[in-house]
């Protein structure tokens, strides 16, 4: 599953050179603001029941739960088609230069597949077919590229990337559907309705919690985004797209190949003695083995971008340089943030990021409105995303029953290895003439030093087993 998770994040980010060179910074507006909208309506659509899927013993109760999110995704689709038709903004992007009905079209088409591709994911996870799902990513990013490319050689629209996106999700929808296809075939839209309000009342954790946490979440990570389609341009948009893109695709990618599993990992194994254990040894190899990687981020951000995208790409890569930390950070929150469900906590999850995230975009907001430079309005988001995300991974730490000290040794110890690093390859810059040579010199040395500290992390497991 890893390795398959592993090849489906790095097709996309494989073909960013490509596509960077194909499409304009705009396109890349558009895809970021399209996704977000579809993103919000589909929390609307599922209300998070797809994480309750995995929850019953009975085969039925889950059939029953997935009815119940497709009787809401029909209704959360026809009122978007309502509300647009009727002239919402954001549903209509008509000030990004694109077609009111194309836009509405690809947004509800693809809040749709979001939801069939989740309760998809939820049966596949309880027959345990994890291959099925990472191959979904495979198949999903694999078709996106191949579309994305053929249009931006022959048609390169604004929207042609959004709509690859969606020709993407369909086939691996329709792959993913085809393999659950019993359970599928099981589903009764009556039954389900009968049943509305008894599922709404056992399972209203997941309507209280994991679905506002996803929806804040969700529309608070791209309020940067809506702020710069708002008061920059779409341009600069898909710039801060990109940056983000890449730089939290590691994030992404723990979460889509661990968090199931440990989610199943944690409520099998919570009360051993060994849980606790293991959680410290997992967030500190997380911390330090991913050091190297997002410190050459932050140090060359700029310069890397500039080579591999085009030189157009530059100031993304200086977003990217100022994002790195979060990221960072983000990475280590990615597979151990189900730990607040199996506690019976998500109330404190959801406050962590949702203050974190308001204070954060409205300090944004204020310095873009105030024509602040972009370049100090992208620090500070990040600063203040690097320490929502560290509040989080403590209460992960302490969910998991590690104690405050050795919670404060996780840190120290991580951010040792980012500073030592991030020194390295500014020394580096000042001792090389060329930029491309300190470029490459130091990534020799984030290969080194993530191989060297994964062997010593895994050294020193074994003395203390």
């Amino acid at each position: 599953m890893l390795g398959s998770s592993l090849f489906a994040q790095a097709i996309p980010l494989l073909s960013l050179p490509i596509l960077t060179r194909l499409f304009p910074a705009e396109s890349f507006g558009v895809l970021a603001l399209l996704l977000s909208v579809a993103a919000a309506l589909a929390v609307l659509s599922t209300l998070r029941f797809d994480l309750a899927m995995v929850l019953p013993d009975l085969e039925e109760e889950a059939v029953d739960i997935a009815g119940l999110t497709c009787l809401t995704t029909i209704v959360v689709a026809l009122l978007t088609i309502i509300i647009g038709v009727g002239g919402l903004e954001v549903l209509q992007p008509s000030s990004v230069g694109i077609s009111s009905a194309v836009g509405l079209s690809l947004v509800v088409a693809m809040t749709i597949l979001i939801a069939v591709q989740q309760v998809s994911i939820a049966f596949a996870t309880r027959r345990k077919n994890f291959p099925g799902i990472a191959a979904t990513g495979v198949i999903s990013h694999s078709t996106n590229l191949f579309v994305a490319v053929v249009s931006g050689l022959f048609s390169p629209t604004l929207t042609a990337l959004a709509e690859a996106r969606a020709f993407g999700q369909l086939a691996a929808s329709g792959n993913l559907v085809r393999q659950e296809r019993t359970a599928w075939s099981q589903i009764s839209l009556q039954r389900s309705a009968l049943r509305a309000r008894e599922l709404l009342k056992r399972y209203r954790p997941f309507i209280l919690f994991n679905a506002p946490y996803s929806l804040v979440g969700s529309l608070m990570r791209d309020i940067p985004l809506y702020t710069l389609l708002t008061l920059h341009s779409a341009s600069t948009a898909g710039l801060y797209g990109i940056a983000r893109t890449v730089t939290f695709a590691p994030a992404l990618l723990g979460s889509a190949a661990f968090s199931q599993v440990f989610f199943r990992y944690a409520l099998e194994n919570r009360a051993s003695l060994e849980f606790s254990a293991q959680i410290k040894r997992w967030l500190r190899l997380g911390l330090v083995a991913s050091a190297p990687a997002f410190a050459i981020a932050a140090a060359w951000g700029e310069e890397i971008f500039s080579l591999v995208f085009g030189q157009a790409w530059a100031e993304s890569g200086s977003m990217a340089a100022s994002l790195a930390i979060a990221a960072w950070w983000s990475l280590q929150t990615s597979w151990p943030e189900r730990i607040f469900e199996v506690q019976g906590k998500q109330v404190v999850s959801f406050t962590i990021q949702s203050v974190g995230d308001l204070i954060t975009a409205f300090g944004f907001i204020l310095l873009v409105w105030s024509d602040a430079r972009l370049t100090t309005s992208i620090a500070l988001l990040a600063l203040g995303q690097s320490l929502t995300y560290q509040i989080y991974t403590a209460y992960v730490a302490r969910l998991s029953g590690l104690n405050r000290s050795a919670v404060v040794a996780l840190a120290i110890q991580g951010w040792a290895c980012f500073g030592f690093f991030y020194v390295v390859y500014k020394v580096a810059g000042e001792a090389l003439e060329s930029s491309e040579w300190a470029m490459a010199l130091s990534c020799v040395v984030a290969v080194a030093g993530a191989v060297l500290l994964l062997k010593l992390e895994t050294r020193f497991a074994s003395r203390r087993s």
